[in-house]
């Protein structure tokens, strides 16, 4: 054996057992509570390809008018953003010394900073949201829950990556029922948001929740576990803790008064969930439990297209029933009668995967 063969082989050892780098991931955040969650999911995904060194960077947009901005730079020139032009548009965290080997951002308003950044640095980018006009060649890669029409290099899911876990939430169940001496006890789990994403609660719709939630216990012989949330608002708990008949209650939160981070448990106890319409993070993790999940929309409903798009998926996949709050009373006897297809399959694996095909060739030697 020649000795360049031989040093050639050596080398090649070498390489193969050398540990894998950690990956640069610079990840942009709006800081919207939704948006982190799924972003998060995406992380856990990409962690199972290769190592990470996440340094998170918080973005705020000063301006409406930033977007206009934004587009038109990034579509008339197709440069990034300088300097001067990124301040006056965002107000940006520190930016890490360590250049980036991806960009992830989930969020109309970080769109943009993470095509710019991309372009910059010369590295992939993964963005979790609609494009709102921007080129999908902006991304190596667009992370969605429903078709994109005319975009190649979407990622489309049944739902949004989330760092929510089923198992973990079905033994936080457990454990929360033999503590609160609950295990006999038939629970339902309320979730309640507020105002947004084209919903608009009045102090009606409050007062007819609750009464439909009385309703209920009377009709089918449980007990609740409620929790309001930041959107809620002291104003709406006040007229829902009035009306509500106290001993239906097994467990309640009220966030403005005494926040607590119930989702798991309650999640995991529950033998069903309602859940307000707004928040399409709230709703994701009720379906993601496993659990039979009716969404709950008051009378002014105009919800934003992204959300009318989730909704209608998964009513047409049944893995959700939409109820008017209105009609709630009136459909108690016959709730928990229709056939769910619960979910029972972990979007971790299935989003690595899909993403092992983008990227560039030292994340696809990790996952082969």
């Amino acid at each position: 054996m020649n000795p360049s063969a031989s040093e050639a082989m050596s080398d090649d050892h070498v390489t193969d057992d050398r540990p894998i780098p950690p990956a640069n991931v610079w990840v942009l955040s709006d800081g919207r509570s939704g948006h982190l969650g799924t972003t998060r999911g995406i992380l856990l995904s990409l962690a199972r390809l290769r190592p990470l060194n996440e340094h998170w960077i918080e973005l705020r947009m000063r301006l409406g008018a930033a977007r206009l901005v934004m587009h038109y730079w990034l579509h008339g020139f197709g440069w990034p953003a300088p300097r001067l032009l990124r301040k006056a548009c965002y107000h940006i965290g520190s930016l890490p010394a360590a250049k980036p080997d991806l960009i992830l951002s989930t969020g109309g308003t970080t769109a943009y900073m993470n095509a710019s950044f991309a372009r910059e640095h010369r590295c992939p980018n993964l963005f979790a949201g609609t494009l709102r006009g921007l080129r999908p060649s902006f991304f190596t890669a667009v992370i969605v829950p429903f078709p994109l029409d005319g975009v190649s290099n979407s990622i489309e899911l049944e739902y949004l990556p989330s760092t929510f876990d089923p198992a973990k939430a079905a033994q936080a169940g457990r454990d929360y029922r033999v503590e609160r001496n609950l295990s006999d006890e038939r629970l339902w789990t309320m979730v309640i948001g507020g105002d947004g994403a084209g919903y608009r609660f009045t102090d009606a719709d409050w007062r007819q929740l609750a009464q439909a939630m009385n309703h209920l216990t009377d009709a089918h012989h449980v007990r609740w576990l409620l929790t309001s949330s930041r959107r809620t608002g002291v104003h709406a708990e006040t007229i829902l803790r009035d009306a509500i008949d106290p001993a239906i209650l097994a467990d309640a939160v009220w966030w403005s008064q005494e926040p607590r981070k119930v989702m798991m448990p309650f999640l995991g106890a529950a033998e069903c969930v309602y859940c307000t319409e707004d928040s399409s993070s709230m709703l994701t993790e009720s379906m993601l439990a496993g659990k039979p999940t009716r969404s709950l929309r008051p009378q002014i409903s105009k919800p934003v297209k992204i959300q009318q798009m989730l909704l209608d998926r998964h009513v047409g996949s049944k893995r959700l029933e939409r109820v008017a709050i209105a009609d709630l009373c009136q459909q108690g006897r016959l709730a928990g009668h229709m056939e769910f297809n619960l979910i029972t399959q972990g979007m971790g694996q299935i989003l690595a995967e899909k993403l092992v095909s983008y990227l560039p060739s030292s994340w696809r030697s990790v996952q082969g």
